[in-house]
């Protein structure tokens, strides 16, 4: 059994997800958006994140960090705050010995909706649908992607392990 966190880091919203992986399927067990408070100082902002997702390790006993890889766009500056944010979620995950996986949003586009091209609001509207939700928020439903594509991945190396005996 797994219990996977995934993360769609953001230095002002970051969403979060929380499922559990069975033998007897997938499990939604959490899902929302850690709002990060705009007038205080990035370092407090930080800090913040830690005090949140510290919370969400402890009340379900995570075991596997489902994380978004970063991406650089035309704003370095918004780049190296999310490089912060992602600082924060791995060393939470760490200070919990959880194992971390890191997929690139067109990645996990293509698991979870088979185009790595579509747009948040089909990936929302899969998640939705496949988790029987109603999420309006698209930090939330990445983070619920996050997690489904994970157990994926997951799926189709152990089954590589046991037909290849990898």
């Amino acid at each position: 059994m797994s219990v996977i966190l995934g993360i769609d880091p953001g230095s002002r919203f970051t969403g979060y997800a929380v499922v559990k992986s069975s033998s007897k399927g997938l499990s939604y067990l959490d899902s929302g958006v850690i709002k990060i408070p705009s007038k205080i100082e990035f370092s407090s902002k930080l800090f913040h994140l830690s005090q949140e997702l510290e919370k969400l390790f402890l009340k379900f006993n995570i075991t596997d960090l489902s994380i978004e890889k970063i991406f650089f766009g035309k704003n370095a500056d918004s780049a190296f705050k999310l490089g912060h944010v992602r600082g924060v979620c791995l060393l939470s995950a760490a200070r919990h010995d959880c194992e971390v996986f890191e997929y690139a949003a067109k990645y996990v586009k293509k698991v979870v909706t088979g185009s790595g091209a579509s747009s948040k609001e089909s990936v929302q509207t899969f998640v939705n649908q496949y988790f029987n939700l109603q999420t309006t928020n698209v930090d939330e439903s990445d983070a619920l992607a996050l997690a489904l594509c994970h157990t994926s991945a997951v799926d189709v190396k152990n089954k590589m392990s046991q037909d290849y005996r990898i």
